[in-house]
């Protein structure tokens, strides 16, 4: 692997991440055994309750204010307070892991699929909470979250989350300098070869500025195939969670059959078993070889706040979720009062509005939980229960306190204060949900079009599978030897910092095999078979 790519304090970053990856699957705890250790301790009755809730991300400025505002509503109701700690994306998901490993008392966090949540699930370190769904007792929930969206997110037949949703997708997109674009005479972005030649100019006028500013999820669902709609098999962007790796799974034409299931570093003669197109690799895999193409124009740290980059005019370009926009456009003109910002929506159908162009399960992508340990499961669904009871308390920490950070516009619209800045809360770790949270009448009429759009049942399509998830308790142990080296991989290559990722793959992939991935594969393939033969789809 070439090194040179990498900055000395990603290098250092990426390995205390194996190392604490590599910690977390060797604890031999189980939940399930730690669950006694939360005794209540030291309590008197006539304290308020300290929820400790754990975050990722910057904390916002004015935190402390919308907090204390918190507790002065509801002091003689609630008498709760919220002790929240804010950690680093990069490392997030490995420092919770470990935490629920070593049965640390923790009350509410957020999880998702694309994290750790099936992983956890399965070792038994969430809470079940259907009792507080469609619950008279708790009204909040019972408004915010209907059947349907329940529904949708059970795991094994229970709810063990909190699911935060306002759409069933929120568009990656690449936030462009507009004003350095017209600055260079091209026009509107329309498709990534114009994207590049956009990079390509920043580079020859403007060497001070970084022409594309990745984050730590590197280009994400850049250079997909977004054009093959994922009906008859699964891989990403729609993979299958809570296998330790992403698999490419592969159904018959009748959708009534497991053909395989690949992942990256699999021998050629394993895609050859599959019909075409599945029958090679690079179906699933070229992406990679963009990433690589496309790593000149990004920083030398690619564990770099994107957003930071973005807003302070270090970076020409960015890409992140559509709804952020306006946020990250007011910061921006705060630091370059001459910058503008527009969006470029990477799926060409989606960029231009066509129908059923984007898939979905319908399932929640990120989550709030309930940790077994938590000495406060009541006293943390009563808090989630008043969020979600009014629209006043859930602005309230979505947007932060009305007339200071933001004023109602419309019909169920806001608009942001000059101090909005200080309060940017990420509402996918909270108070994210379809009839609660309110649009933001600052966006542009293009990105309000693209919102809408999302919006709409029509604009989407349900992919292959959209009911099944995976229980990983009878591999448990596989996945927690393999998910640490295959996420240190995945981290490189998704910021295409390694042009031998093939030879890499393969050397993983023999690696993996030695530590379980053959029985995850099986124990895979074998749950999916059963779950269609059940009359799953």
């Amino acid at each position: 692997m070439k090194a040179s790519h990498l900055s000395n304090r990603s290098l250092v970053l990426i390995l205390v991440m194996i190392c604490l990856l590599l910690a977390a699957g060797c604890q031999g705890s189980s939940a399930k055994n730690l669950k006694n250790a939360a005794v209540k301790q030291g309590e008197k009755a006539s304290d308020p309750v300290t929820l400790k809730v754990m975050f990722f991300g910057s904390k916002p400025a004015d935190m402390d204010k919308i907090l204390a505002e918190f507790e002065r509503l509801t002091k003689d109701t609630l008498h709760i307070k919220l002790d929240i700690s804010w950690d680093i994306a990069d490392t997030y998901n490995q420092k919770m892991r470990l935490k629920m490993a070593a049965g640390e008392q923790i009350d509410m966090l957020f999880d998702a699929s694309w994290m750790s949540l099936e992983q956890n699930i399965g070792q038994g370190y969430y809470q079940p909470l259907d009792d507080y769904f469609l619950n008279d007792k708790y009204p909040g929930l019972k408004q915010a979250f209907p059947q349907a969206i329940l529904d949708a997110n059970r795991i094994n037949g229970s709810l063990y989350t909190i699911p935060l949703t306002s759409n069933y997708t929120d568009f990656g997109t690449i936030f462009i300098r507009k004003d350095l674009r017209e600055k260079y005479g091209l026009p509107p972005i329309q498709n990534m070869e114009q994207f590049q030649v956009f990079l390509e100019k920043v580079e020859q006028n403007n060497p001070e500025i970084i022409p594309f500013g990745i984050g730590n999820r590197g280009f994400f669902d850049m250079f997909y195939n977004f054009k093959d709609k994922q009906t008859r098999f699964r891989a990403v962007p729609h993979v299958i969670y809570g296998t330790g790796v992403e698999f490419n799974l592969v159904l018959s034409d009748d959708g009534k059959q497991v053909l395989g299931a690949t992942t990256i570093g699999d021998p050629e003669a394993d895609y050859a078993k599959l019909p075409a197109p599945f029958n090679q690799s690079n179906y699933f895999y070229s992406h990679n070889d963009k990433r690589v193409e496309f790593s000149r124009f990004i920083p030398a740290d690619v564990l770099s706040n994107v957003e930071d980059l973005v807003v302070t005019g270090k970076a020409a370009a960015g890409e992140g979720a559509i709804s952020g926009i306006s946020k990250i456009k007011q910061r921006l003109k705060g630091a370059v009062p001459e910058a503008d910002l527009e969006v470029f929506v990477y799926n060409d159908a989606a960029r231009t509005l066509q129908p059923k162009a984007i898939g979905t399960s319908y399932k929640a992508w990120n989550n709030i939980v309930i940790p077994i340990f938590s000495r406060h499961k009541e006293e943390s669904m009563k808090f989630i229960n008043w969020l979600y009871e009014s629209e006043a308390n859930h602005d309230l920490f979505e947007l932060g306190i009305e007339g200071l950070h933001w004023n109602k516009k419309g019909d169920h619209m806001y608009e942001m204060t000059p101090y909005a800045k200080d309060y940017l809360f990420p509402a996918y770790e909270l108070t994210l949900n379809p009839l609660l949270s309110r649009l933001n009448a600052d966006h542009d009429e293009q990105t309000l079009q693209y919102l809408q759009y999302q919006a709409s049942e029509d604009s989407y399509y349900r992919v292959a599978l959209s009911g099944f998830t995976f229980n990983p308790e009878p591999v448990k142990i596989e996945i927690a030897k393999v998910q640490p080296r295959f996420e240190a991989f995945n981290l490189i290559t998704q910021a295409g910092l390694e042009p031998n990722w093939r030879e890499e793959a393969s050397k993983l992939n023999a690696e993996l095999r030695m530590l379980g991935l053959e029985k995850i594969r099986a124990e895979f393939i074998k749950q999916v078979q059963a779950y269609i033969d059940s009359g799953g789809h």
